[in-house]
């Protein structure tokens, strides 16, 4: 699979979109459970405390709803880390990372943001793999460079990135899983009922390159249980 100079980035979407059909030829409950994974462990696609959120004082970001917490003021990759070590200066934060010259190119952005997401204890799937490890569930990552950001000012980073979450859903009594995101400001959007339909979404909104699937461990300090909604936060942080 064509790597583009880094292992964890590919644009061949169609060759893992396959690979992912192969472990999951659809989303039902019996799929998922053959392919190692609990659907009762996942979130519910749609809760309460997410429709409520959407909106122009929204502080959601997709990592928020990718890690089911929307306790933490748009959470970017490293937030998990910094709530249980505060005082640690992370290499970039909301600022610095969108003006230094390393953010600029995608391949070292991708990078910065897989080693902060390891920080939060997220774990890479090798070679893009679909897995469902014991006590963990999926989310996916996909970067690209999008041009209404760089439109913004030349000095800021392009560079952006979006999560997706597999989640669950019911209809008629049935349990299902879906692939869906949440960006900041917007409702929860589900992917077509489709185990690999999260590749079209993503390409569609300018997201052209797969990052990897992580492994988000599943405990009770990743569960939003409260539903309370963080306020706005005067840092700007990439969604």
């Amino acid at each position: 699979m064509q790597n583009l100079n880094n292992p964890n980035l590919t644009r061949q979407f169609d060759a893992v979109a396959q690979a992912v059909r192969a472990i999951l030829p659809d989303l039902s409950r019996e799929a998922i459970a053959k392919a190692g994974g609990d659907i009762d462990a996942l979130p519910s696609v749609s809760e309460k405390t997410w429709s409520l959120s959407a909106g122009p004082n929204d502080s959601v970001t997709s990592y928020n709803y990718a890690l089911n917490r929307s306790d933490i003021v748009r959470a970017t990759p490293g937030s998990l880390f910094l709530q249980t070590n505060p005082n640690h200066k992370l290499l970039f934060d909301a600022d610095r990372w969108a003006l230094s010259d390393k953010s600029k190119h995608l391949f070292s952005f991708t990078e910065l943001l897989r080693e902060r997401l390891q920080k939060d204890g997220l774990k890479l799937a090798e070679d893009h793999a679909l897995s469902f490890e014991m006590g963990h569930r999926p989310i996916a990552l996909f970067v690209g460079e999008k041009a209404d950001l760089k439109a913004i000012s030349p000095l800021v980073s392009s560079n952006d990135f979006s999560f997706y979450a597999l989640r669950k859903t019911e209809e008629g009594g049935v349990l299902r899983a879906v692939w869906a995101r949440k960006d900041m400001g917007q409702s929860v959007v589900v992917c077509p009922d489709a185990p690999d339909s999260l590749f079209e979404d993503a390409r569609k909104r300018g997201y052209t390159y797969f990052a990897g699937f992580y492994q988000l461990k599943i405990t009770d300090a990743q569960k939003n249980k409260n539903g309370a909604l963080a306020s706005a936060a005067s840092n700007p942080v990439l969604a």
